[in-house]
């Protein structure tokens, strides 16, 4: 079965403990995926960090 590609788009503030669940949801998903972008709104807990994290893993697919 094809699936269409899709982009993602994530808003974020302060939510780094549901936000590497989230994504892992994403990115383990059935669909085909081209991009998430991931936009942070100047959170003040560790969400950068969980970002940075999983653009490491999941290379040029996270901005």
């Amino acid at each position: 079965m094809n699936y269409p590609e899709l982009d993602v788009l994530v808003l974020t503030y302060n939510r780094a403990n549901y936000l590497r669940i989230a994504l892992e949801a994403i990115f383990n998903s059935i669909a085909s995926w081209r991009k998430t972008v991931i936009i942070n709104n100047a959170s003040t807990d560790n969400t950068l960090e969980v970002i940075d994290e999983m653009r490491a893993i999941y290379l040029n697919r996270v901005i």
